[in-house]
């Protein structure tokens, strides 16, 4: 509307800018394809990022109680490993294998208060190929063994 009030109706009716005017046209036009092209193509970027997190947490889901390597991942994933870890870390503000010993210590806690497993079968069961620290990383998750978690569940003392 400026335009217009400041008579640029005239200035494009000029011989020389009306050579110039398809030529200008086209490559407005070219610009606004070029930003269509740019934000549909991160929105596209954003939704592979959220499926790739959905299936890194699939993953870790129906595998937390084998042993995982970033490489397994990824390759079942085909994608960077450095680019997953950082994915899984900006999304839940947690590493990736702290949040797979986290899944397991949820299992072992669970199967302790529900099965009579003894502390091997469920470390066995969860993951982990040592007993041994199976049972200082549970101590470090909870403050207390699985012995103690167990014997302190059923005596009432129900804040897992």
């Amino acid at each position: 509307k400026k335009a217009i009030r400041y008579d640029a109706c005239e200035y494009v009716l000029k011989v020389s800018v009306l050579e110039e005017l398809p030529k200008a046209v086209k490559k407005a036009v070219g610009e606004l394809e070029k930003s269509r092209d740019e934000l549909e193509n991160r929105k596209i970027r954003r939704e592979n990022t959220a499926t790739l997190f959905l299936q890194m947490e699939q993953y870790i889901e129906q595998n937390y109680m084998k042993k995982i390597a970033l490489e397994d991942i990824s390759s079942c994933l085909h994608a960077n490993r450095s680019y997953l870890s950082r994915l899984y870390k900006n999304k839940t503000g947690t590493n990736l294998f702290d949040a797979i010993l986290q899944k397991r210590i949820g299992v072992a806690k669970d199967l302790l208060l529900h099965t009579d497993m003894k502390a091997y079968e469920i470390s066995d069961r969860v993951g982990f190929e040592d007993a041994g620290y199976f049972s200082r990383v549970f101590k470090k998750q909870t403050g207390v063994s699985p012995k103690e978690f167990r014997s302190g569940m059923q005596d009432g003392n129900k804040e897992a």
